[in-house]
């Protein structure tokens, strides 16, 4: 299978695929999002974006500043599978307070621009919930697997129907210590369609080794991409937080054109992140937990499970690249001579 193309984009830095598992088995529970699983490629180049654009960006690409800046350029892709259940899945009939039975099949494209203190992304995600997702013979075959309950509820999901969402956002790179080895991140985003419309805003502190050749990572999370990363020999923790307005997503609202079970749900949220991040030469991981129902907990709402979960990414690299300094998302020109920061 031919991923992404590399004859049509410049010229060529680095290629990599990566995985991701997130879970709720993480913090002990399965219900809400109980799963999501996410295959991505990236493809870091230089070269004339303008002029090689794909088609599911190009409604988004006026959005994007103008590049004088720009150091870096990369583009993503990501097919991924998530599922959501009600809290029992052992009943054939859940109550209708709770969240309904929904499965997301997607492909999400992306591309990002990296300068030294900030970088921009756009994203457009198509898809289809419903039974066309393959929702209910994934669980049913992992809980077989794992010898877990089987789900019973899943003739009561969503209906068929195709989705997207376009996705505009930047962060910036704030604060970094005299040595190198902390920052401070902060991120804002918006997403508009079927699938998702939101706003949300976030802010994270990191400490490690690294840190400038990958700042630029959290900008995939939200599309499920990856999980910040650590690059090349580079390691970090980190700690975040989250606050937005999730004023609709298919898998709570239920169908966009057609009745099917639905949820109310606060639209507000915060919620809180934190992770360990560690990479080798050619290859790194990220292990991450989130939950993003603070203020669900504190109202006592039913929902204060959809969002919280472990998550676990891993990277590797598929080529020599063009350059060793140059890698992933992305050194800098000046980077070169920071190998260690």
């Amino acid at each position: 299978m031919v991923l992404y193309s590399t004859s049509a984009r410049g010229k060529d830095i680095d290629q990599w695929l990566s995985i991701t598992f997130d879970n709720d088995i993480f913090l002990g529970d399965d219900s809400g999002y109980t799963n999501g699983i996410f295959f991505s490629g990236f493809n870091a180049f230089e070269g004339d974006f303008n002029n090689n654009q794909t088609v599911l960006l190009k409604p988004l690409r006026p959005t994007m500043p103008t590049i004088d800046r720009v150091e870096r350029e990369a583009e993503a892709f990501t097919f991924g599978q998530m599922l959501s259940t009600p809290n029992d899945i052992s009943l054939l009939d859940p109550p209708m307070d709770e969240p309904p039975y929904g499965a997301l099949l997607f492909y999400a494209k992306s591309y990002l621009q990296v300068a030294s203190d900030y970088a921009d992304q756009i994203t457009t995600t198509i898809g289809v919930v419903g039974p066309t997702a393959l929702g209910k013979p994934a669980q049913t075959l992992v809980h077989k697997a794992t010898g877990s309950e089987p789900p019973k509820g899943w003739d009561t999901q969503i209906r068929n129907e195709v989705v997207f969402s376009f996705s505009r956002g930047r962060l910036w790179r704030n604060w970094v210590s005299s040595t190198g080895n902390a920052d401070v991140l902060s991120l804002a985003s918006a997403d508009l369609g079927t699938l998702q419309t939101s706003l949300r805003g976030e802010i994270y502190f990191r400490y490690g080794r690294g840190l400038k050749r990958s700042f630029a990572t959290p900008l995939l999370s939200s599309s499920r991409t990856s999980n910040p990363v650590a690059i090349e020999n580079g390691w970090y923790v980190y700690a975040g937080l989250s606050a937005g307005s999730r004023l609709r997503f298919i898998l709570l609202d239920g169908n966009t054109f057609k009745s099917s079970r639905s949820v109310d749900y606060k639209k507000e949220y915060l919620g809180l992140t934190a992770g360990l991040s560690y990479a080798w030469e050619r290859s790194g991981f990220t292990f991450a937990v989130s939950d993003a129902s603070l203020l669900q907990k504190i109202d006592g709402d039913k929902l204060d499970k959809v969002t919280q979960y472990g998550s676990l990414t891993y990277a590797w690299k598929l080529g020599a690249g063009s350059s060793k300094a140059h890698s992933w998302f992305l050194a800098t020109p000046d980077e070169q001579s920071e190998r260690g920061q």
